[in-house]
């Protein structure tokens, strides 16, 4: 396939290459300032969950071996497409390039879960299964990864268009085969990027990566707002002088919301400025008495009675060993608020004794006017 020829090409190991595209695909990610997954697993450390999916679904009656290969039988569901209304007589053999017709289907639409004969039989990558030396199929490796780490439902799916039929119908048939309910509620699929002439494609010649912009001048955040500009659901045609359009804009947005930001900090400092000049005597120069205090995740602040604190960023919450009484009174709107609490920012509170601050979910920052501890 094309990840041997690759390596051949290059003179490097299937996995080496692999890893050289991962690499590159989240460097990208990061010049466009999308952020990483929480999980990111690679197909070949999932080989046990396939293999466990398609025992199930050979002993459900849903697959079936023929010429050394497991496939999935079509047949079998009440309703295989989901997406589209397709002419069965209209399909092509195979929609991914170079797919030959398989005679050892029973029905046109079934597909491979686990491949021990085909046409690569230099294939790299091979596993014992009970079905003998092989490798999973090209749908298969979504819904075990998916399985293996969000459970038996999805919210949310996503992928191009052209993944609607038949990757994602595939995952949809073997998937809620196997667990026996519907598997996912959403799907998102985005429509392509064009040009001029069509699609933009490899094998035309024609594709776009974020070194060519960069190394053009482009900002990667340019092209990303320039794709926001289009709905998902409808093409985008891509040009130089979209682009440069679409540049434009995202100067004048940038700019305006560099001043916004600018004038709402200064707006803060002001009133902050004004809280702690009034907590410190309603001298303005006095302000400086107070002490910035950094807290991390999970840190207490015990202030004395009478301490006064105000909350510069992050997230607090009250801190009150007897929660039967005000831990602490906010000074800027009236009233007090008890032990767990969220403190909001940019108000001054004063505290009764033995009372103080946590700070919740990170790192915080706090003034401080009075004695403190911090436990």
């Amino acid at each position: 396939d094309k990840m041997v020829k690759g390596a051949q090409r290059e003179h490097k190991t299937v996995m080496e290459i692999a890893k050289f595209y991962t690499d590159a695909f989240f460097a990208d990610c990061a010049d466009l300032n999308i952020k990483t997954p929480d999980v990111v697993e690679p197909a070949t450390d999932c080989i046990g969950e396939y293999i466990k999916i398609v025992s199930g679904l050979i002993d459900k009656g849903y697959a079936y071996l023929a010429g050394g290969n497991v496939y999935f039988d079509t047949s079998k569901l009440g309703r295989y497409y989901i997406f589209n209304d397709h002419d069965e007589e209209d399909l092509a053999v195979g929609v991914r390039e170079g797919v030959e017709e398989d005679t050892n289907k029973r029905n046109k639409n079934d597909f491979v879960l686990w491949f021990t004969k085909s046409k690569f039989e230099d294939q790299a990558l091979k596993w014992d299964s009970p079905w003998g030396v092989g490798y999973p199929g090209w749908h298969i490796e979504c819904s075990g990864i998916s399985m293996k780490y969000n459970g038996e439902y999805l919210d949310l799916h996503c992928g191009g268009i052209d993944n609607a039929f038949p990757h994602h119908t595939n995952e949809i048939a073997q998937s809620e085969a196997y667990l026996g309910h519907p598997w996912c509620k959403q799907w998102f699929h985005v429509h392509h990027l064009n040009t001029n002439s069509g699609k933009m494609s490899k094998s035309k010649g024609e594709f776009l990566t974020v070194s060519l912009l960069e190394e053009k001048g482009y900002d990667p955040l340019v092209y990303r707002f320039f794709c926001l500009q289009s709905h998902y659901r409808k093409g985008l045609v891509f040009s130089w002088e979209n682009l440069d359009n679409a540049a434009q804009a995202y100067q004048k947005l940038a700019q305006r919301s560099q001043e916004m930001t600018a004038q709402f900090n200064l707006e803060i400092q002001e009133r902050e400025q004004a809280l702690l000049g009034q907590a410190a005597g309603g001298s303005a120069g006095s302000a400086a008495s107070f002490t910035a205090v950094e807290l991390a995740d999970g840190q207490t602040l015990h202030g004395s009675a009478g301490c006064q604190v105000l909350l510069r960023s992050g997230a607090a919450v009250c801190y009150s060993p007897d929660r039967s009484t005000p831990g602490l009174v906010d000074l800027t709107s009236g009233g007090s608020i008890n032990d767990g609490t969220a403190l909001e920012t940019n108000h001054l509170y004063m505290m009764t004794d033995s009372r103080g601050v946590t700070a919740s979910g990170g790192p915080v920052t706090l003034l401080v006017l009075g004695d403190y501890a911090l436990s």
